[in-house]
């Protein structure tokens, strides 16, 4: 998901780009319950055989969909700012353990998009000072090339 938040002011862009997770979450919702009954007839047709392997089997089925649902949850707040403002650009991601922050002056960035094979980018960067920090993650392609086409444009902006 890309939010676009602007100012007045000429030389100023902020762009928040989060996980979509919308779809996921509701998938999550139901991961339980079918690993449940994906369990309940593991264990029947299993009970006969071999007990032991029914119960392997059912609690397994329900520790997978608890993991994917807490994964979900803990990665719901996840997010990428880039903000361009005057002569600075900074860079802000959070993440569940690591929250990272890069500032620096907007004349000496550039951005870079390897393109992929059949068409789009592989993933957008930000490049200065002999470090790439790749950003965007969370974009599909069509999002990618947007994003990329509007920041070098700003940027380009900038440096007149």
């Amino acid at each position: 998901m890309v939010q676009h938040i602007s100012a007045a002011l000429p030389a100023y862009y902020c762009i928040l780009i989060r996980p979509n997770l919308a779809y996921w979450a509701q998938v999550a919702q139901g991961l339980p319950l079918l690993a449940l009954a994906v369990g309940l007839v593991a264990l029947l047709a299993t009970a006969l055989v071999n007990p032991g392997a029914a119960y392997l089997l059912l609690g397994s089925a329900l520790g997978g969909g608890v993991g994917v649902w807490r994964h979900l949850q803990r990665h719901a707040g996840d997010y990428e700012r880039l903000t361009l403002c005057q002569d600075r650009l900074i860079l802000e991601r959070h993440e569940p353990r690591r929250d990272e922050r890069v500032e620096v002056n907007s004349l000496w960035v550039q951005v870079v998009a390897p393109p992929e094979p059949g068409g789009g980018f592989r993933y957008l960067a930000l490049r200065f000072g002999g470090k790439e920090i790749p950003f965007g993650r969370y974009l599909n392609a069509e999002e990618r090339a947007q994003v990329g086409r509007e920041i070098r444009a700003l940027l380009a902006n900038l440096r007149r």
